[in-house]
């Protein structure tokens, strides 16, 4: 069930006090400079465990005698303990795996793919337990009769989903539900998942305690929702934060729709509440029908608190569908040309309003940087190619440095030939825009007289 695709035609740009600048920008997260310390880079475990697609149930978890992942997983002897690591070799892990993993605040349990492995698994990933750091492993249903399903569910507290790459997938790309409190994905690359539902969302989520983050990923080309926070009655959605997000070109896959909402926050018959929109990319061609951003769902409602600021949001009719909130705090966003004063102007609650407004013409590149903070040397990048440019450069000073080996992969496109790949020597990297669609039956046509937009993930490698 793979289904390759172009990345959508689209056209967005960074601005300054003065309005679009058309010259590359960087946009880099705060903690660059120093990598942060959060779940997932701490301390090297006390032990080490292994799991492997030829592993056993009844082996020791050890480098010779590896366990089978849903062994691993499901820790029923209460081996793994916080702190601890359990390493996936390469290879394909075939199954519905149910993590009941428990570790703690503190000491989280770390599931990861073994350094220069690409561990896979096919099939679903249920994230029970508590306080797991799932990163750097794909996750898919690609092979042929998979059941339609989604891709990982969140049913525990404090698990962070981190870089992992969540594709085709049956249903949504990844869950992520109340019983995830004080849970985080970051840094993911989430595309073509669903398959015949408008519920086929790339990240769908709700939250009632703590606080859920949604950041820095790569969400594109999903069957229906790019980035979904809804709930109905009896459920909540409040204390959500969506930071440093690249979405695009969701619903593209789907044969009717083509285009949906690359982010939506909003319940049917209950408020939505505390929500941060900050530092995201949302963009469509200049050919969608639809809201590029709908905050607020039912008309019936009125939402509590919403904070929006230092926000790219381009294209979509209208590019953003502001229904009903009780307080809106916005600051150093930029809406298709519009500026922050106008936005507040233009939607002032309770009352929906939509902002119908032209796009500022895009003339030479433009690109969108995002520093992971999880990884050094990592980064998420959006390239914006006007009509007839192919080239593009990249500005990396502060996550490379001279002498270092790199990769750019694109997103859609991971474990495939990268980008561009050498040692830096200073100065700008550059990318090529693709000639051509990767695959793309279900993907609608690129306009060539439109920009394009294209992303990748900047890697720095041994």
């Amino acid at each position: 069930m793979v289904r390759r695709r172009a990345i959508d035609t689209a056209t967005t740009a960074l601005s300054d006090a003065n309005g679009w600048r058309t010259l590359p920008i960087l946009l880099i997260a705060a903690a660059l400079a120093v990598a942060s310390p959060r779940l997932g880079c701490q301390a090297p475990s006390s032990t080490a465990y292994f799991a492997a697609p030829t592993g056993l149930a009844t082996n020791d978890g050890t480098r010779e005698q590896p366990w089978d992942l849903q062994t691993a997983l499901a820790n029923r002897s209460a081996v793994v303990q916080p702190g601890d690591t359990i390493w996936l070799a390469g290879g394909r892990y075939v199954g519905d795996f149910r993590s009941m993993l428990h570790g703690t605040a503190e000491q989280p349990i770390v599931v990861r793919p073994s350094p220069s492995a690409r561990a896979t698994i096919e099939g679903r990933l249920n994230a029970y337990g508590a306080f797991t750091v799932f990163r750097d492993f794909e996750v898919t249903q690609s092979r042929a009769g998979t059941r339609r399903q989604r891709g990982i569910d969140v049913r525990g507290p404090g698990h962070r989903f981190i870089n992992l790459v969540v594709h085709d997938a049956g249903s949504s790309g990844i869950g992520f539900w109340m019983e995830g409190s004080d849970a985080e994905v970051y840094g993911c690359l989430v595309y073509h998942n669903g398959t015949a539902s408008s519920l086929d969302h790339g990240i769908y989520a709700i939250n009632r305690e703590g606080r859920k983050t949604i950041a820095d990923n790569i969400v594109f080309d999903n069957f229906a929702y790019g980035i979904h926070v809804y709930g109905v009655v009896g459920q909540a959605i409040r204390q959500v934060t969506i930071d440093g997000n690249i979405a695009f070109g969701n619903g593209s896959i789907s044969p009717h729709d083509r285009t949906k909402s690359n982010l939506l926050v909003g319940g049917d018959g209950i408020p939505a509440d505390d929500i941060v929109i900050s530092h995201n990319l949302f963009f469509y061609d200049t050919t969608a029908r639809t809201p590029n951003v709908r905050l607020g769902y039912d008309p019936k409602i009125e939402n509590g608190d919403l904070a929006m600021h230092d926000n790219v949001i381009i294209g979509g009719k209208p590019p953003v569908a502001l229904l009903r909130w009780r307080s809106v705090k916005t600051a150093h966003n930029r809406i298709d040309g519009v500026d922050d004063a106008q936005i507040a102007g233009s939607f002032v609650p309770p009352r929906a309003r939509l902002a119908r407004l032209a796009s500022t013409p895009i003339a030479t590149p433009v690109v969108f940087v995002r520093a992971n903070r999880y990884e050094p040397g990592r980064a998420n990048v959006a390239v914006i190619f006007p009509a007839g440019r192919t080239t593009a450069r990249i500005p990396v000073a502060g996550l490379l440095r001279p002498g270092e080996k790199y990769v750019i992969r694109r997103a859609e496109d991971f474990f495939g030939a990268p980008a561009a790949s050498g040692v830096y020597a200073g100065g700008d990297l550059q990318v090529v825009r693709i000639a051509a669609s990767l695959s793309a039956d279900t993907a609608p046509k690129r306009d060539p007289s439109s920009p394009f937009l294209e992303a990748f993930v900047l890697q720095r490698v041994p």
